[in-house]
């Protein structure tokens, strides 16, 4: 099956919105062993979006379409499909009542939003106005779909079922999520092993501070060797691999501290809430997650966490020192079994020779064994401010987790409390 997904919107082609609706397709599609051969992106111009899916139909035998579904004049997509495979425009009567009874009667769009191409399969939209809807086109099958990717990903979660019944899996994915390695450690693993397992392909895609790893082979190749390459690649790296199903590591760090009991704060500066952030975006954090700080000045740091103020003065914000006195202050001031501090220069500014931007300094404060570790770093990533965050929790959460899981020393440096 060859799959083509035309996303369509000016705001797409002139660099005013990013295409999130394109990756979340292609990903749900290769979950299900499907891989999409092409994406497109084309502007709300109707000789163009024609010729766009002209082309796609010669080669695909699925095309899937997002934008231009809704009821203002730049919205041409089921025009546009009306006219190239000749299906009328008819009222319908299954999406006029399903907008009335969510949005009452009075809905300006009702009318336009209810005009879809005759002999389609609808698919409601729970969560806005413009349905999706799908239909079988000599060889090939089109599947329309509202922009918003929220509205989209909700419709396609439905169309998906449809796409699993028609067209045979081609393929398997298998994905491993790891920490504390580069794009270039894993090369040698995938040179070694490419070439002896047939049909067998190895992505990695690299972040900052954390890796993902896919491992795809063809159906019709399917063999035991798939099964010894992922044993291989578990064993090889088994202590930097934190998932299997999921790339989010405040995710792994929360069900590691589910699974073991114990509880954790943070304490942030330059990362200013970040790790927060994401590890609360995570249901059910409030089990293990009690609070935490954000204390971006000096005086925060004084006030609210008890940092001396004469630290600050001699060694500065910025300081391995600093940074332990920060998460100890943390580990008094609630009741959990860990605390971990972050404090560095985001930049752009603000940096000198001795501490240039992205210097950051981090610490983990442990209440039972009575120890703080902590160590200094230079950021990838230096000079974009949100790129020195992100790689600086996924730095202190990694190391976080592998303390939890295998009981390894988080950073070189520990002392007694």
């Amino acid at each position: 099956m060859r799959c083509c997904i035309i996303s369509i919107g000016d705001e797409l082609v002139r660099g005013l919105t990013i295409n999130t609706s394109a990756p979340m397709i292609s990903s749900a599609l290769l979950e299900q062993g499907y891989s999409v051969n092409k994406v497109i992106a084309v502007g709300d111009e109707k000789r163009a979006i024609k010729q766009e899916i002209k082309q796609a139909m010669q080669t695909h035998d699925l095309l899937i379409l997002t934008g231009g579904l809704g009821p203002t004049s730049d919205d041409l997509t089921r025009q546009v499909l009306s006219e190239l495979f000749n299906r009328p425009l008819k009222h319908s009567k299954q999406v006029a009542q399903d907008l009335e009874k969510r949005y009452g009667p009075q809905l300006s769009t009702l009318e336009d939003q209810s005009i879809i191409l005759e002999g389609t399969k609808i698919y409601l939209n729970p969560v806005g106005t413009a349905p999706g809807f799908s239909f079988q086109e000599k060889e090939s099958m089109v599947m329309a779909l509202p922009g918003p990717p929220s509205q989209m990903q909700t419709i396609f979660l439905q169309m998906l079922k449809d796409i699993v019944k028609k067209f045979p899996a081609q393929g398997v994915i298998e994905k491993r999520y790891l920490f504390g390695l580069s794009e270039e450690q894993i090369d040698p693993f995938i040179r070694e092993w490419e070439p002896q397992v047939e049909g067998l392909s190895i992505g990695v895609c690299p972040s900052y501070g954390v890796v993902s790893v896919y491992f795809w082979q063809e159906m019709e190749a399917r063999s035991e060797s798939f099964s010894k390459v992922l044993c291989a690649f578990d064993k090889l790296y088994a202590k930097q691999i934190y998932s299997t199903f999921s790339p989010d590591l405040e995710k792994a760090v929360i069900e590691l501290l589910k699974e073991k009991k114990k509880k954790l704060t943070l304490a942030e500066s330059c990362s200013g809430g970040l790790g927060l952030t994401r590890l609360t975006d995570v249901a059910g954090a409030s089990d293990v997650i009690l609070g935490g700080w954000v204390s971006y000045s000096n005086i925060a740091k004084q006030q609210w966490l008890g940092v001396d103020s004469k630290l600050l003065q001699s060694l500065g914000a910025v300081s391995i020192e600093v940074a332990e006195a920060m998460a100890q202050g943390a580990l008094e001031r609630l009741p959990v079994d860990y605390a971990i501090s972050i404090t560095g220069i985001a930049g752009p500014s603000g940096g000198s020779l001795n501490k240039p931007v992205g210097t950051v300094c981090v610490a983990l404060a442990m209440r039972e064994e009575g120890k703080v570790f902590s160590t200094q770093f230079l950021s990838k990533g230096s000079g974009l401010r949100s790129l020195v965050k992100t790689y600086s929790v996924n730095f202190v959460l990694s190391a976080f987790f592998a303390y939890l899981k295998w009981g390894q020393e988080p950073f070189s440096k520990g002392r007694e409390t």
